[in-house]
């Protein structure tokens, strides 16, 4: 550390004072029982808000910071507990950060410790070597084995201490920052990423659902989804489902699929067919459909043309995709020679 220091204070023109840290305070463990640990999604943005709302913190968020607005349109996420009265539910003390020893039966520790006795010993069997090695070299070996050799046993003498807790030296929240700086203001420099998962942050169920784009995701083979014709509606269909055996920029054949079952009433067919089995309508023929007729798409391996199931995620996605008002204009649907039995 000492040459590291130097070497900090060597490459400043100022006068650098540089300070061995040997414990810091455990804010982690100080708040955590108080985190809303249902709150997903803060790896995302890049830029964070927080202020005070009455007695509990608040955060807003951007993915960018050249994003003209704060999210989400919701309202600020509240990452510490409230109450059914939205008040802050943790104690009516001020918090107070906890200060605590290694434990030496933690994973994390024992397995650190492990690979350091492997370089130190890597250290100890190769000082044989050092001989042919210039002075400063050798002296920077022999601290660095010294360090080690002193810090191991100090290690293997450690015990769990009993946690307690330290004065803060300050305000727990710092102070809010000027409306106005008097800083010059640049054009951020924003390089391109690769795509990234949606910037939400908030709880998962109330993650908007992203919008299924069928030009991007549908392709051969894939199942999709598409709503019925209104006269298919009337009689208690209210979507088919198709597989993809050819495609286009606009359009894709599809081989049609219907629920397994003998009834030959469309509603009683259809009833509960999401949990269905489905197989191949062979009455009737391949249909072509446009792209923007799908609601949604999946992939699967599925080669029998009979015993599919749809999988929960993919019906439930589908469902919240029809639940949407159908924005295309009216299309023909191509549907050869369909009989009331099927779709």
């Amino acid at each position: 550390m000492d040459e590291l220091f130097d070497v900090l204070k060597a490459s400043c023109e100022e006068e650098v004072d540089c300070t061995l840290l040997t414990e810091i305070v455990d804010w982690k463990t100080a708040i955590d029982p108080y985190i809303d640990h249902k709150i997903k999604g803060h790896a995302t943005p890049h830029l964070f808000q927080f202020y005070m709302d009455g007695d509990n913190p608040a955060m807003m968020y951007k993915e960018f910071c050249t994003d003209k607005k704060w999210e989400p349109d919701t309202g600020p996420v509240y990452w510490l507990v409230r109450d059914a009265n939205n008040g802050w539910a943790g104690p009516q003390w001020d918090f107070q950060p906890c200060c605590e020893s290694p434990n030496p039966l933690a994973r994390d520790f024992v397995n650190g410790m492990t690979r350091v006795r492997v370089l130190h010993k890597s250290w100890e069997n190769t000082q044989n070597q050092w001989v042919t090695q210039d002075e400063h070299t050798r002296a920077i070996k022999r601290r660095r084995l010294s360090y080690w050799t002193d810090h191991l046993k100090k290690f293997e003498n450690i015990s769990q201490e009993e946690s307690g807790t330290v004065p803060l030296q300050g305000a727990f929240w710092s102070s809010p920052m000027p409306d106005k700086q008097d800083l010059p203001l640049r054009a951020p420099h924003v390089l391109d990423s690769p795509p990234r998962k949606p910037c939400f942050v908030g709880y998962k169920k109330d993650a908007p659902k992203p919008e299924f784009k069928p030009h991007e995701s549908v392709a051969v083979n894939n199942f999709v989804v598409f709503r019925a014709p209104d006269e298919y509606v009337a009689k208690g269909c209210t979507f088919w489902i198709g597989r993809v055996q050819e495609r286009d920029d606009n359009r894709i054949r599809v081989k049609y699929w219907t629920p397994c079952g003998r009834e030959r009433d469309l509603a009683k067919l259809y009833a509960g067919a999401w949990e269905k089995s489905w197989k191949v309508e062979t009455e009737t023929n391949d249909g072509w459909q446009d792209l923007d007729a799908i609601v949604w798409a999946w992939s699967s391996n599925k080669r029998s043309e009979t015993g599919m199931h749809i999988p929960k995620r993919e019906a439930l996605n589908a469902l919240l995709s029809l639940a949407v008002p159908d924005k295309t204009p009216s299309s023909t649907h191509d549907m050869g020679s369909a009989s009331d039995t099927s779709m």
